[in-house]
């Protein structure tokens, strides 16, 4: 009985295994079957059907079913790579389960597909609010204030008595006319010679005007019989202003002008062959200023380029009287050195009678007084911009592809570097707020610094326009009330230092290419043009012409 019994097992195990695989069979036959009648209402419900349905039909609507077809396949083809829980991988297409962060293939888990779609959305929402801002600041007109209302808010405590004056600069600013109220034509009075070779102006490289508004200092491009630039004059001028000139009528049909550059106050320079590199102003003393400029040169010897740059110093304005003997030949005055590497920037310091000469991985400084050399780290960056304090012992750098930064030349580290300020191409150390410091990086960013904490910045100005390779021309005046920058779009804006608000923008420049890739406009400003307090102007050197926008009294 237990062999019979033993034998009966193992004949009904095999009856129930084949019992459950035909049950198997069954599920999986109607899983099937559901799965095609799935398939077949996916397919009678899809756009393509009825999309070709249309077709054989015909009709007038056979563009418009073609398009909702296709509008629908795209979708469906979309919808078919958008699977929860998975991430499509458009090079092998194939599809990645999404893991957890402690296991699976990077780029590919959850919190990297979250990261991915927050930088996506923080990118998308940056760029939408910088064209907002484009947009607000091209269309908001300038709010403009009358002194009748500044002496209202005095009298009511609404404003402090030392930004009375401030306030009322700004609103002469704001009222100034989009049409230049004098223009002034450099060919009539720049000293160059036409028998030389020198023909015509072609644009303004430097301007700079005296803190007292009596010089104007400046130096244009001079183009040869063929049309290219052959060299560059410097020269500086006596302003003298006509306090009746420029009123009540026509200027240019009377014959009398506001602002007379007629008379020069010094030698003029000229620089031959040479391309400028950066100029700047260099007062050696009381009577003599010199001009600081750096030039580049290349010359072909035996089939070779040979390319040299020369930083020199020459004197522009001379304050000497009739007994008093001339030494502007001096060699303090006139300093020569000729160097085989690249030079991007130059400063000078008058209290230690230093040139700073930024070249691509430091900077040199030359003493003029011993003929002694120094050189400066910069991290092996370019420094293309510098300069220095008034005491001469700190040199402020803008350093290409680095952040600027403040070299202490006491010691040998780098004393502070300032924050989101890459590739900065022009700065302007303050001197009657005192550690602070303006900056312009090469993407066109105007930001105020205090150095003391440069950890972010205390002003942005808003508004200026630059193709991110260009070096535009930016001007703060002496008296630190306002921020005049000229932009590739030939915009000349001007800003409240203080307040950051863009006061005024002003058309000004050249219409031609050439023009444009190389000579930007220069504006200059000064309040009391010609020594006289309240003459006020906004000067804008653009070709061969200077544009006077006048600030009118009310």
């Amino acid at each position: 009985m237990q062999q019979l019994n033993l034998q009966q097992q193992p004949e009904q195990s095999v009856l129930q295994v084949l019992q459950r695989q035909q049950q198997q069979l069954q599920q999986n036959s109607q899983a099937v079957g559901q799965q095609r009648a799935a398939n077949k209402r996916r397919r009678n419900d899809s756009g393509f059907f009825h999309g070709r349905r249309a077709e054989q039909q015909g009709g007038r609507n056979n563009n418009a079913a073609a398009r909702v077809a296709e509008a629908n396949a795209a979708d469906a083809a979309a919808d078919s790579n958008e699977l929860y829980g998975y991430s499509h991988c458009p090079v092998r297409n194939m599809h990645f389960r999404i893991l957890p962060d402690s296991s699976g293939v990077v780029g590919f888990r959850e919190s990297d597909v979250t990261a991915v779609l927050r930088v996506n959305k923080e990118n998308e929402e940056r760029k939408r609010q910088e064209k907002e801002r484009e947009e607000r600041y091209r269309r908001m007109p300038a709010t403009r204030t009358t002194t009748l209302s500044l002496l209202s808010s005095l009298s009511l405590g609404r404003m402090a008595g030392p930004s009375l004056q401030r306030m009322s600069h700004e609103t002469r600013m704001q009222q100034i006319e989009d049409t230049p109220s004098q223009t002034i034509d450099v060919s009539d009075f720049l000293p160059f010679c036409r028998y030389s070779g020198l023909h015509s102006v072609v644009g303004c490289e430097f301007i700079d005007v005296s803190a007292d508004g009596e010089t104007l200092t400046g130096c244009w491009a001079v183009a040869g019989a063929s049309g290219h630039r052959a060299a560059s004059v410097a020269c500086s001028f006596k302003a003298s202003v006509n306090e009746e000139g420029g009123r009540g009528g026509n200027e240019r049909r009377r014959g009398d002008r506001w602002l007379d550059m007629s008379r020069t106050r010094g030698p003029s320079i000229s620089v031959h062959a040479n391309e400028i590199v950066d100029m700047t102003m260099a007062p050696a003393d009381r009577e003599v200023t010199c001009l600081l400029y750096a030039t580049a040169t290349s010359t072909h010897h035996n089939g070779r380029v040979n390319s040299y740059c020369e930083v020199s110093t020459r004197p522009i304005l001379c304050r000497f009287d009739g007994e008093e003997d001339d030494v502007s030949d001096s060699p303090i005055y006139n300093v020569y050195q000729r160097m085989r590497t690249n030079i991007y920037s130059c400063a000078w310091s008058p209290r230690s009678m230093k040139i700073g000469v930024g070249m691509e991985y430091n900077v040199d400084l030359y003493d003029v007084m011993s003929e002694q050399r120094t050189t400066v780290g910069t991290r092996n960056k370019s420094a293309i911009a510098q300069e220095f304090d008034k005491s001469g012992s700190t040199l402020f750098l803008g350093l290409r592809y680095d952040a600027a930064c403040v070299k202490d030349l006491r010691t040998r580290d780098l004393s502070v570097t300032i924050p989101n300020s890459k590739n900065t191409c022009w700065l302007r150390l303050l001197e009657k707020v005192g550690q602070q410091v303006v900056l312009q990086t090469i993407d066109g960013k105007i930001s105020l610094f205090d150095i003391r904490r440069p950890i972010v910045a205390l002003r942005s100005y808003e508004g200026h326009v630059t193709k991110g390779t260009s070096r535009t021309p930016t001007f703060v005046d002496n008296d630190e009330q306002f921020v005049c920058a000229a932009g590739t779009d030939n915009v000349t804006r001007v800003w409240s230092l203080s307040s950051g608000r863009l006061l005024r923008s002003i058309t000004a420049g050249a219409t031609t290419p050439t023009e444009l890739t190389r000579n930007y406009p220069r504006p200059v400003y000064s309040p009391n043009w010609g020594s006289r307090p309240g003459q006020g102007a906004l000067l804008v050197a653009a070709g061969t012409h200077i544009n006077v926008y006048r600030m009118e009294h009310e």
